[in-house]
């Protein structure tokens, strides 16, 4: 019985031996500029803008007002970024130009689209904060060159659902690095009534405006953990949560990965197609340059990181010069499928604004 009380001992004065003592520095006390800004060909450049808060304050979030954003294309200057005031609804601009509202955080570009293969640089001055810089070149574009999907019935649990396989195929540039990160989106239209009086009106609800973003599962040593550790035989290997992946094992082959999408994950029901309902799935093959590459593993690995026994704490990267955060850009190709009819004969599809008709048209009969 002493053994189990001996074991204890040890592991305690292991643990107690390696607690050491942090002594914060300068910077990480002082405000410091936050720039998280992604970049991607035919959109504006938006800049979000905060300070970033120092363990001894008690606020969780600080935008910052009155900062002037220069954009620079190419190594030429291209505009001043124009303020915006953000709500949940929508951008507005500030017109009074007095910067109140505790909601300014973002500068948008007005002329400059973003271009795949040009490198753009931003500067931030502001009172009270070190002046900051960051540049990123946006990578090409590499195409999906073939798509394949197949659906099988499985049974889980005395459940029957549907699992959604796929098989992607892409060329990696030669001769170049290249990053990548997979991505499945899900917008499906589900099946709904109106009751006006005595009179029940069935339609299919078309106001789901944004897709939701779906988990993967693949066994494809590109989406698998490179790295392992004594981490990983204890408390498993670190998740690629972001599917992102280098071309170090395929420079300049063509390669197909195999996956499933969890797709549906969040509805209790299969699609009644029969009655008009559809989904549409939208699957990405997203081009990253260096920085959103070694941000987003990063953000992963730190995660990972945190309370493990065997890790040392892992930064989160960034490239803006006297700041935090991260100035970066990637490119898409992307593949669409439907899953049911759409539009099918016979369905009334209807959004908020058909349904707004519906409802004053019968108040005012």
């Amino acid at each position: 019985m002493k053994y189990p009380f001996i074991t204890i001992i040890v592991l305690a004065l292991v643990i107690v031996s390696c607690i050491d003592e942090i002594k914060l520095n300068h910077d990480v006390l002082e405000p410091k500029l936050t720039v998280n800004t992604f970049i991607t060909p035919g959109e504006v450049i938006v800049v979000n803008l905060y300070q970033n808060i120092p363990l001894n304050n008690e606020l969780s979030t600080k935008s910052v007002k009155n900062a002037k954003v220069v954009l620079y294309e190419n190594g030429i200057e291209k505009e001043v970024l124009e303020p915006l005031i953000y709500q949940s609804y929508g951008y507005y601009n500030e017109e009074t130009q007095t910067y109140e509202a505790d909601s300014i955080f973002k500068y948008r570009s007005n002329e400059t689209q973003a271009v795949a293969g040009n490198t753009y640089k931003i500067t931030v001055e502001c009172k009270g904060y070190e002046t900051v810089s960051a540049e990123t070149t946006l990578p090409h574009v590499v195409q999906i060159s073939g798509f394949d999907s197949i659906t099988t019935q499985k049974n889980r649990y005395g459940q029957n659902y549907s699992e959604y396989n796929y098989k992607l195929r892409f060329t990696d540039p030669a001769n170049e690095t290249n990053y990548y990160r997979l991505i499945v989106e899900q917008n499906y239209q589900r099946k709904s009534f109106i009751v006006l009086g005595t009179d029940t009106i069935r339609y299919i609800n078309n106001n789901n405006l944004f897709p939701d973003y779906v988990n993967l599962y693949s066994t494809d040593p590109l989406l698998s953990n490179e790295n392992k550790d004594a981490n990983t035989y204890v408390f498993g290997e670190l998740e690629n949560r972001y599917n992102i992946f280098s071309d170090e094992m395929i420079n300049g082959k063509p390669y197909e990965i195999d996956f499933i999408a969890d797709l549906l994950s969040n509805s209790s029901e299969e699609l009644d197609t029969a009655s008009g309902e559809y989904m549409k799935v939208k699957i990405k093959l997203q081009s990253l340059n260096h920085d959103m590459y070694y941000y987003l593993k990063s953000i992963d690995a730190q995660k990972y990181s945190d309370y493990m026994m065997f890790t040392e704490p892992v930064p989160i990267y960034s490239n803006i010069e006297n700041g935090f955060g991260v100035f970066c850009g990637y490119t898409s190709s992307s593949v669409e499928i439907t899953y049911g009819e759409y539009p099918k004969e016979g369905i009334k599809y209807y959004d908020w604004e058909d349904i707004e008709r519906i409802f004053n048209e019968y108040r005012e009969q």
